[in-house]
């Protein structure tokens, strides 16, 4: 049974529940309502102060929607809670402008002190370019390297890695055209005139004496395939020879043989049926060479017999 002391305990619980509540919200209310009203008694001026600036910042092309949406609030009479909360995005989107303006000007101070005291030294690349085209004018500027920590090993050492070398494609070829080859460079005389050229702008290009004569060896341009035919028909080259053709002008092994085999002249039509007719070759024979100008099939048996009547 529950006695009056207890009931009155319970009674008091609940009450004391219910009002935890409204006296809850009754205190938040009255801090806000405050907080607001303090806040607006500052904001207006602070609002006035800023809103230039900002109206400024709206102006700037190609300004991003969301950064433009953040600029709309700030400027639209919000609330002094809203204001207080877009602040934060606003001090950081002064901040962002402020940084960007400053390098700009940190670059044009660091371009006036240059002017004073000539800091600025040229990159490597630059000094070994300009030293290989005019080395008695540009020498000096390898003090820059000096200036950058380069000791005088160091320089040589930059010297010889950027000496032109040539690229594997070259040295492919230069071993296609026999340039490293004594014998056939003797036979077909592909150091002829090289004293003859200007070495002057190969040198301001890195390139070494060794170089310009390699390129030059693989420079000449070789007889075609049918001047060597011709030749070889007239007696002026052997097929030995044709064979040293074929290595300097890289024609493949599997061609070689083919090639020679076509070289020489197929008997005609009219040689042909003289020689059936002097009974010199049998149809075997005939059949052979009417093949060989590229007759086949009916075409070909028609001719052979032609031929035989």
């Amino acid at each position: 049974m529950v006695t009056p002391a207890k009931r009155f305990q319970g009674w008091v619980e609940a009450l004391s529940e219910a009002w935890k509540d409204r006296l809850r919200g009754w205190m938040a209310s009255w801090f806000m309502g405050g907080f607001e009203r303090l806040f607006d008694l500052f904001e207006p001026d602070l609002r006035a102060e800023t809103t230039v600036s900002l109206n400024r910042l709206k102006e700037i092309p190609n300004l991003p929607d969301d950064f433009r949406a953040i600029l709309d609030k700030a400027t639209g009479e919000p609330k002094a809670v809203q204001f207080l909360v877009i602040l934060p995005y606003l001090a950081a989107l002064m901040m962002g402008f402020a940084m960007g303006s400053a390098a700009p000007a940190s670059r044009w101070g660091s371009y006036m002190i240059d002017k004073f005291i000539h800091s600025y030294r040229l990159d490597p690349g630059m000094i070994i370019t300009a030293w290989r085209r005019d080395p008695a004018t540009y020498e000096k500027y390898f003090d820059d390297l000096k200036d950058q920590g380069w000791d005088p090993d160091r320089i040589e050492a930059l010297k010889f890695a950027t000496l032109f070398y040539p690229a594997p494609a070259d040295l492919i070829r230069w071993q296609a055209r026999e340039v490293f080859e004594p014998e056939m460079i003797e036979r077909y005389g592909l150091d002829s005139e090289f004293e003859a050229i200007e070495k002057e702008p190969f040198y301001k290009a890195g390139m070494t004496d060794e170089q310009i004569l390699n390129y030059w060896r693989a420079h000449w341009e070789h007889a075609s395939w049918m001047q060597v035919v011709e030749m070889l028909h007239r007696g002026l080259m052997t097929e030995a020879e044709v064979w040293d053709w074929f290595r300097v002008v890289e024609i493949p092994p599997f061609w070689r043989q083919l090639l020679i085999d076509t070289a020489y002249t197929w008997p005609t039509r009219v040689d042909v049926r003289r020689w059936w007719d002097m009974r010199t070759i049998d149809e075997t024979e005939l059949r052979r060479l009417y093949s060989g100008m590229g007759y086949r099939g009916i075409n070909l048996d028609n001719y052979v017999l032609w031929t035989k009547v």
